[in-house]
C-alpha cells in the first residue's frame, strides 16, 4: 500500500458515518405491532376486554366467522 493508498483509506474512516454503509439498520419498529388476541381470536383492547369496535368492523369486512 503506497502513501496515496494510505490517505484515501484514512480519510474513508475517519469520514464514515453511521447507516452510511449502504446496510439497513435493524429497529424493532420497522414491523408493525401485531393485533392482541383472546383465545378465540377476537381482538382485545389495551386494557384486556374485546375491542367490541374493531371486531365489528372485522365482521363487517367478511372476517368472521373464522374457519
Amino acid at each position: 500500500m503506497n502513501d496515496a493508498q494510505r490517505r484515501k483509506a484514512s480519510e474513508e474512516w475517519n469520514q464514515w458515518r453511521p447507516g452510511k454503509s449502504g446496510c439497513k439498520s435493524w429497529s424493532p419498529f420497522d414491523n408493525p405491532i401485531p393485533p392482541v388476541r383472546d383465545s378465540m381470536d377476537r381482538p382485545l383492547r389495551p386494557d384486556g376486554f374485546i375491542d367490541t369496535k374493531k371486531w365489528i368492523e372485522e365482521v363487517n369486512e367478511g372476517k368472521w366467522p373464522r374457519r
